[in-house]
């Protein structure tokens, strides 16, 4: 038995993420690293009665160097889980590393997606799922498709400009100097 001393709230949550650690010991997700679910536990020995109860749910790779993934949260004392779908992550992903490769594996997503609503569902939680439309939209140079266009227009507009100068000066030089 521990003998670290935490207050009802943060327990709550600490037994929570140990429960749901539990659950998903043998769940693994795919992409160029695998990765597991994870319930981050509160840190410290209190929640501040239960306002900082909200716990991260990530996707922790098993090999040092690869990011974790943040694919939602639970707060034990609303009673509520929102989880992000795959939709969500890769658009996300898009928004903030532009086309860097996304390398989590959408099917095993997808399944330990549908296993851990269930698995709130069964705690009688309440499951929000943040889609891609739940984003903002994105008006980065990355995400921008390029107008080329307006491009064209503005290059063929400077060489004729360029061509209309070239003529103008060339007349001044021949009315001054040989007429």
């Amino acid at each position: 038995m521990s003998t670290i001393k935490r207050t009802q709230f943060a327990q709550a949550a600490f037994d929570y993420s140990s429960y749901f650690a539990t659950t998903f010991a043998n769940t693994e997700i795919g992409g160029s690293c695998a990765r597991k679910p994870h319930l981050v536990a509160p840190e410290g020995m209190s929640t501040a009665g239960g306002k900082l109860v909200r716990q991260h749910i990530i996707l922790r790779p098993v090999v040092d160097g690869f990011p974790a993934l943040t694919v939602g949260a639970v707060d034990v004392s609303k009673g509520a889980a929102t989880l992000r779908t795959f939709g969500f992550l890769r658009k996300a992903h898009m928004a903030r590393y532009g086309n860097r490769p996304f390398d989590l594996e959408g099917v095993s997503y997808q399944t330990f997606l549908g296993q851990a609503q269930e698995f709130f569902a069964r705690q009688g939680m309440r499951v929000d799922l943040e889609d891609e439309t739940s984003l903002p939209q994105t008006t980065t140079a990355a995400a921008k498709p390029k107008n080329t266009k307006t491009i064209i227009l503005a290059v063929v507009a400077i060489l004729v400009l360029g061509f209309l100068a070239a003529v103008a000066v060339g007349g001044f030089v021949y009315i001054r100097y040989y007429a």
